[in-house]
């Protein structure tokens, strides 16, 4: 998964951050970050 594009925007006066990421189905970030860490370590 990677990011295609990173941006800011306002929302009720307020600075909001986002990424828009690569669609893996089935996976959450977290699940990759753990599956990666393991391999990572083996």
């Amino acid at each position: 998964m990677r990011p295609f594009d990173v941006d800011a925007t306002l929302h009720e006066d307020k600075q909001v951050n986002y990424m828009v990421m690569e669609h893996v189905d089935g996976k959450s970030l977290r699940k990759l970050l753990i599956d990666l860490q393991r391999r990572h370590h083996s």
